[in-house]
């Protein structure tokens, strides 16, 4: 997907043999929904509180069970992701990374094609 964002301005995405997205990459990221992010902070047990306490923000449990104790998984759309890292730093928590788990184009493109495949 990373050359895909270099070279194209717009893409078409097939699915099942049908146009499921047609148009800029810009919309086609923008209008995916909830991504998951990868969330390392300086108190990461402090951290899965306020995320556990942040409406829009779900802790993915599944992650947080690998043996990397310091990652937290969250899945949230962008303003709940913005008022979780309001509070970390309101409470003093440093945030040392925070990024997409997958790129939000790589997120759409599989939306969009599960859904497809889904509705077979």
């Amino acid at each position: 997907m990373d050359d895909v964002e270099a070279l194209c301005s717009e893409v078409t995405i097939l699915a099942t043999g049908r146009v499921v997205f047609s148009g800029p990459l810009g919309k086609l990221a923008a209008e995916n929904r909830e991504l998951s992010y990868r969330l390392r902070t300086s108190d990461p047990e402090a951290a899965r509180r306020l995320a556990d306490d942040t409406a829009g923000i779900r802790v993915d449990d599944d992650a947080v069970a690998r043996p990397d104790a310091e990652m937290l998984v969250v899945r949230a759309l962008v303003p709940a992701l913005d008022e979780l890292v309001v509070r970390l730093v309101q409470a003093g928590i440093a945030v040392r990374e925070l990024a997409p788990v997958l790129s939000p184009l790589e997120a759409a493109f599989l939306a969009l094609t599960e859904q497809q495949e889904a509705g077979r």
